[in-house]
């Protein structure tokens, strides 16, 4: 079973990482001819993120369990989850969870 540990200083502090991935996201979109990207990643120049604007989103794609055949997550990984959402949250972003099922 895996372990982790999430730090979401970098994306609260990181305004020079900021500046630095826009300015990598707007070479690659030239390079690939697409557009848009851009509009979604704050450009360095304000201090932090309004948290607000954003919306986490984690999609997690499990097979039904055999017996009960729903699509669920084991106990402990709810619970780590959670732990990491409750820390965003924290921060003022907007956190879902979506099981999605493989086929």
């Amino acid at each position: 079973m895996a372990k982790s540990k999430t730090d979401f200083g970098p994306l609260r502090r990181g305004q020079i990482i900021r500046g630095e991935m826009r300015t990598k996201a707007l070479k690659r979109q030239k390079a690939t001819g697409k557009s848009g990207f851009e509009a979604v990643i704050p450009d360095g120049r304000q201090k932090k993120p309004v948290t607000a604007e954003y919306r986490i989103v984690y999609g997690i794609m499990r097979h039904p369990y055999k017996r009960s055949k729903k699509v669920d997550l084991p106990f402990f990984s709810k619970v780590s989850l959670r732990a990491a959402a409750n820390r965003l949250e924290l921060m003022g972003f907007t956190v879902e969870v979506h099981l999605i099922e493989k086929t």
